[in-house]
């Protein structure tokens, strides 16, 4: 979708699903759509192996939840790395656009000072936030203090860095 309004943008995609990676693919593929770089990872607060915990709001299908298992089969990449390999990749210093919907795993990010060191390097992310695990006003105080301007549309929270 977001390929449709800036065709030129080039796209990270990080999916712990490994179906839903080789789909997404596939769909690029057929649709002819350049730029858009995959990652079969987990997005995590440090680089471990996760696993798929469906005791997430009722165990419905599209509620799973990333738990960190050393023998678990999904491995995981961190904020750091995709910000390393992204500016490695397209050679700039700033990512515009950070869009994180990782069903309640922004906890860990937060709570484990995984995405703060990080925050600089990006214009605008973009995320859903779970309340079961963090509070949305804990997010935005933080986000407050690297000077990220706050703004929600539906269940996306919105924050825009003053800084760039």
């Amino acid at each position: 979708y977001f390929k449709i309004f800036y065709p030129q943008s080039k796209i990270f995609a990080i999916e712990p699903f490994y179906e839903n990676y080789k789909l997404l693919k596939i769909n690029m593929y057929i649709n002819k759509i350049k730029n858009v770089y995959f990652i079969n990872k987990a997005l995590w607060y440090n680089e471990s192996n996760c696993s798929f915990n469906r005791n997430f709001r009722g165990g419905l299908d599209w509620a799973i939840r990333m738990e960190e298992n050393n023998e678990g089969g999904v491995s995981t990449i961190t904020v750091k790395e995709i910000t390393r390999q992204f500016q490695s990749l397209f050679n700039v210093s700033k990512i515009d656009i950070f869009k994180i919907d990782i069903e309640g795993s922004e906890c860990e990010l937060y709570k484990n000072n995984a995405i703060q060191p990080f925050l600089k390097n990006f214009k605008l992310i973009v995320m859903e936030i779970h309340e079961e695990f963090i509070k949305k006003n804990e997010i935005i105080q933080i986000m407050n203090s690297y000077e990220f301007q706050y703004f929600e549309d539906g269940e996306l929270s919105i924050f825009v860095n003053l800084q760039v």
